[in-house]
């Protein structure tokens, strides 16, 4: 059967392998970055993250894994007015000057 791989962490080409687990790890966060970096073609997006997460405002943070770091996804927090009352809200793409 194909699919991620279930043996223990250990360093694949300078990322990380793992378990079918998609939750993000510290151990994920170089990956992450040069993916981020790579995809957007910038360190902006990675900036953002590393701010977020700083901040506490990372709702949800998954990574693809196959067997190692393919992919990343992250929903921020954000207090929003709806009614004239304040709600949390969880977004993606992280909202921009907001």
């Amino acid at each position: 059967m194909n699919g991620p791989s279930t043996s223990t962490a250990s360093s694949v080409s300078g990322s990380v392998a793992r378990h079918d687990d998609p939750t993000r790890t510290s151990a994920d966060d170089t990956v992450i970055r040069h993916l981020n970096d790579t995809a957007f073609g910038g360190i902006g997006e990675s900036r953002l993250i590393e701010d977020l997460r700083a901040a506490g405002l990372v709702a949800v943070e998954l990574v693809a894994v196959d067997p190692s770091v393919a992919g990343h996804i992250l929903f921020s927090a954000l207090d929003v007015a709806v009614g004239g009352e304040p709600v949390r809200a969880v977004v993606y793409p992280p909202a921009f000057g907001v």
